[in-house]
């Protein structure tokens, strides 16, 4: 017998139960709450935890000039002991110097391109070395804040690092004054010594006035500086010597006995060798004759002109050849100077004796102040040159790789969970008539009880984007403000911090893993100013700083140097004057070579003209004035000068004449070849025949060198005539002639300083329309 057994489900029961659920978490909502309140704070604190332990500062790095730094060590011991003394690591952090190197991680950032290179040939089993130029330095030492307050010291202490070992500490030594106190230097020998060292200085100046234009107002510096160099060279130097050799006067008499004949075996010596030395050189230049020598360069092929060679090497060898004639020429006057000292020499007179003595002093004096300028010049271009070797690509940042987020993610949900939970498992135990207890602790955080002033500084110059000031030194906010203020106290109140992209490290990082080349630099900065006086130190960084960060570039004498007149005479300030003019003018052929706007192409040939106004109206009259009526400051002094400089243009002049033979030789028989030529073929290829570039530049240097020598024989022989018409009847100006002229060389002065100041404010003034308003603040 089959027998049916009938299940019935009821559905409202099974209702009713959810209903039931839902009405126990409700009723117990408090218990859900709390539970999924103390679940989600703990996995708060972990995420926190986990974050703050992953943190980590980090920057983006470039070597500069990797072809001459790629290879240098990034964290060199003496960078590595420093920050570990400033910053107090083993006290902070208990760790050993070994311990805290560990903590930095430095790795090359190797471009992708490079990457799939590397990896296709690995599968044919080779390699391909590769110097990283951009690097990743980390840090993490501590919390997240002294780790980047340890890696901005490292930026700036490897830089410094970095610039002590490469830049040049040579710095020109100065003359001891103290030195015209030895009697064993004869006056002969102070003029020498300066001399050889006013060559190097001479040249190095020569170079950079023509080099380093691009300097802004720093630039200046060198002009100046050259400028003193020829007043001291043409006007003291000449001039002590004119009087040296018009008076005969030595030192000590039996002291120039016994050295006249070894100087003068010596200098005959080098001038045999250095003559045969001549002979050997115009023989090696005779024996390389051009040749026709040609190439064939297939159709399609990009020409390119250059120089073989033998062509190089003919260039050098007459490069030493010319330096072999200078030094004939040199002791050649030495030699006969000697001479005639040798033919009536005596010890000066008091009154001969004490003018010696006075100019040997302003040329100490003198040389001091122009050595002065080039130092400070010199120590501000490896500022410039070294000051960042190794370049911020980007700021230094925070960066995290922790599960914070997925960490508060989990917490959440098992709080609603755990929260439901607890809420049916107090329901199941009614007896429990009292919940777990719930502590939470809070502390509190105190609030400032002092008052402070901020502000946002925002640079918009364009050098910012290379991390610079406008002379191309690096930026250094700090810095600057500190200078700014007026002491320590001020400056210690006062805070700085970037404001970042938070962004800009990975894009940057990322760019150049893809060979975009790309640098993210903060131009915005928040200044903070806490502790005294912080309004009145807030309102002057608001309404004078920008004004005197944008000034402090361009200042047109901020690397000047001025000249000393008070101790010329007419025919000198004449000749300073002159030498004034020929400087600005150097200096505006200088930049015109270089390329500049028409807007300033015009003005500078306006100042030129000035120039020419002034050579031909208050100069001229000046010089014809006192030359007309013979006036002079000293007629007993100018006697002796003028005879003095008659000896020593006639020998130089003679000189000359004889240099001029020598390059006019030089030019006739200089192989230039017949010069580039290109030929179509049938089959349309290129035929290039003698390639001579730099034998073709030689040759117009040597053919300017050979007119300038021709000028200077021209003048010579006009200032003979006009020192002989001078030395007849020479007169001392009377009171009235004497305001006359002083009035005129003020009116001349004035009228150069100024054209000076022009030209500089031409140069600076495209600099300030730039600049002007480049530093706002908010």
């Amino acid at each position: 017998m089959n027998q049916q057994i009938q299940m019935n489900y009821n559905y409202d029961e099974d209702e009713i139960d959810l209903k039931e659920l839902l009405a126990v978490i409700v009723k117990e909502k408090k218990t859900v709450f709390i539970t999924f309140f103390i679940i989600f704070i703990l996995s708060l604190i972990g995420a926190l935890y986990v974050r703050n332990n992953s943190k980590e500062a980090a920057i983006l790095l470039q070597v500069n000039n990797s072809e001459k730094y790629g290879n240098i060590d990034l964290l060199p011991d003496s960078v590595l002991e420093k920050l570990y003394t400033e910053n107090k690591v083993k006290e902070k952090e208990k760790l050993s110097l070994d311990e805290f190197k560990n903590k930095f991680e430095i790795d090359g950032i190797i471009p992708k391109s490079i990457k799939t290179k590397q990896e296709f040939l690995e599968k044919k089993g080779e390699s391909l070395q590769f110097v990283p130029t951009y690097y990743i330095v980390r840090l993490k030492c501590g919390l997240a804040k002294e780790s980047l307050d340890i890696l901005k010291s490292y930026y700036k202490n490897l830089n410094a690092d970095l610039q002590y070992k490469n830049e040049s500490r040579y710095r020109f030594k100065k003359m001891d004054l103290n030195m015209l106190n030895n009697q064993n230097y004869d006056y002969q020998d102070y003029l020498d010594i300066i001399n050889e060292r006013k060559k190097v200085i001479k040249k190095n100046m020569e170079e950079k006035s023509k080099e380093k234009l691009d300097y802004v107002s720093y630039g200046f510096g060198y002009r100046d500086a050259l400028n003193e160099i020829i007043n001291l060279e043409e006007i003291d130097m000449n001039e002590l010597q004119n009087f040296l050799d018009s008076t005969k006067s030595v030192r000590n008499i039996e002291k120039f006995k016994d050295s006249y004949i070894n100087r003068k075996e010596t200098l005959q010596n080098d001038l045999a060798l250095n003559e045969r030395k001549e002979k050997d050189y115009k023989s090696i230049l005779l024996s390389l004759k051009p040749t026709d020598e040609s190439i064939s360069v297939p159709q399609g092929i990009k020409v390119e002109f250059s120089d073989n060679p033998r062509d190089i090497y003919y260039t050098k060898i007459m490069d030493e050849y010319l330096k072999i004639e200078n030094n004939i020429e040199e002791l050649r006057n030495k030699i006969e100077r000697l001479e005639e000292k040798n033919n009536g020499f005596k010890t000066p007179t008091i009154k001969e004796e004490k003018y010696i003595q006075n100019s040997l002093k302003n040329i100490f004096n003198n040389y001091n102040r122009i050595i002065n300028l080039i130092n400070t010049l010199e120590v501000q271009e490896n500022t410039i040159e070294y000051g960042e070797i190794v370049e911020k690509m980007s700021p230094v940042v925070i960066i995290s790789n922790s599960k914070a987020k997925l960490i508060i993610v989990i917490g959440v949900v098992m709080g609603i969970f755990m929260g439901i939970m607890m809420a049916f498992v107090k329901n199941f135990f009614k007896d429990f008539k009292k919940y777990l207890p719930v502590v939470f602790i809070f502390f509190l955080v105190g609030i400032n009880s002092y008052s402070k002033e901020e502000m946002t500084f925002v640079f918009s110059h364009k050098e910012m984007k290379k991390n610079q000031n406008p002379d191309k030194t690096p930026f250094n906010l700090k810095n600057e403000i500190n200078n700014f203020l007026n002491s320590d106290e001020e400056s210690k109140t006062v805070s700085i911090k970037e404001i970042t992209d938070e962004d800009g490290y990975l894009n940057i990082k990322n760019k150049l893993e893809n060979d975009k080349i790309e640098k993210y630099i903060p131009t915005e900065y928040l200044i903070t100013i806490e502790g005294k006086n912080e309004k009145e130190i807030a309102k002057k960084l608001k309404e004078k700083f920008p004004n005197y960060y944008i000034n402090r570039f361009f200042q047109a004498n901020r690397y000047g140097i001025v000249t000393d007149n008070s101790r010329r005479n007419y025919r000198q300030r004449l000749e300073v004057a002159n030498n004034k003019l020929n400087s600005i003018n150097n200096y505006i052929e200088n930049r015109k070579r270089q390329g500049i706007t028409r807007e300033k192409f015009n003005e500078f040939r306006n100042i030129q003209l000035e120039i020419w106004r002034i050579n031909n109206t208050k100069l001229r009259d000046l010089k014809t004035y006192l030359n007309s009526k013979k006036i002079v400051s000293d007629i007993n002094l100018e006697t002796i000068l003028l005879l003095g400089e008659k000896e020593n243009i006639e020998r130089e002049l003679k000189n000359k004449e004889e240099k001029a033979l020598f390059y006019d030789d030089v030019l006739k028989s200089y192989s230039l070849g017949k010069g580039n030529k290109a030929t179509i073929l049938r089959d349309g290829d290129i035929s290039i025949t003698n390639k001579n570039i730099e034998k073709e530049k030689q040759f117009i240097e040597i053919s300017n060198k050979y007119t300038q020598i021709l000028n200077s024989i021209n003048s010579l022989k006009k200032k003979l005539v006009e020192n002989e018409n001078l030395s007849k009847n020479m007169k001392v100006a009377t009171d009235e002639e004497k305001i006359k002229i002083d009035k005129g060389f003020k009116e001349l002065e004035k009228d150069i300083n100024d054209l000076n100041e022009n030209m500089k404010n031409i140069e600076l003034r495209d600099y300030r329309r730039e600049y002007s308003g480049s530093i706002k603040v908010f």
